[in-house]
C-alpha cells in the first residue's frame, strides 16, 4: 500500500514499482509526471546506447550542418547531453532547458544548489544547437553572436562545457 486506497498492485492507480534504493513515493512521482507533458523527464545515468547513438547523431550534424533530424533524434540527444552533464555538474545554480525535449539544473561556480524555484541562472536553447556545442561543431561564443542561445544571469556562460568529452 503506497497511501490509503492506492494500491499500486490493484491496477486502481497505475503506480510502477519503486526501483531497489528508490523511496516509494519516486514511483508515484515519477507515475504522475508521465502523464504530464509540461515535465520533462532527463535519465539520470545514460546508458552506453545512449551515448553511441548521440555520438551518431552529433557526428551527422557535423558533417552537415543542415542536416534534418527526426524528432526521435532531437529529443534522445538532447535527454543523453542533458543527463550527461547532470552527472558532471551535479547541483542547481545554472538551469539548462532544451523545449520540449529536456531540462537539468547543472551546479556551475562556487555556489552550491539552488532550492527554491527557478535557478537565477537559465540558458535555453533548441535541440540542434545542444548536439552541435556538444559535438564541438559549434563554439559557445558563435552560439551567443547568432543568437541561438538564450542566456541570463551571471554564471549563465557555458563555454567551459562544450565539447562533451564523452564524445571526443
Amino acid at each position: 500500500m503506497i497511501g490509503p486506497g492506492l494500491d499500486h498492485r490493484s491496477g486502481g492507480c497505475g503506480v510502477r514499482e519503486a526501483e531497489p534504493g528508490q523511496p516509494p513515493w519516486l514511483a508515484v512521482d515519477a507515475w504522475v509526471h508521465s502523464r504530464d507533458a509540461s515535465v520533462w523527464q532527463v535519465p539520470r545515468t545514460p546508458s552506453a546506447a545512449d551515448v553511441s547513438a548521440l555520438r551518431a547523431t552529433v557526428r551527422a550534424l557535423a558533417d552537415d550542418p543542415a542536416a534534418e533530424l527526426s524528432r526521435t533524434q532531437l529529443a534522445d540527444g538532447s535527454r543523453t547531453v542533458c543527463g550527461l552533464l547532470a552527472l558532471r555538474y551535479p547541483g542547481g545554480t545554472v538551469e539548462l532547458r532544451v523545449p520540449p525535449f529536456a531540462a537539468v539544473q547543472l551546479g556551475i561556480g562556487e555556489r552550491g544548489r539552488h532550492t527554491r524555484g527557478t535557478p537565477p541562472n537559465v540558458v535555453q536553447l533548441d535541440a540542434a544547437t545542444l548536439l552541435r556545442l556538444a559535438g564541438g561543431s559549434l563554439t559557445w561564443d558563435e552560439a551567443v553572436a547568432a543568437h541561438v542561445v538564450r542566456a541570463s544571469g551571471i554564471r549563465a556562460d557555458l563555454a567551459t562545457l562544450w565539447p562533451l568529452p564523452e564524445l571526443g
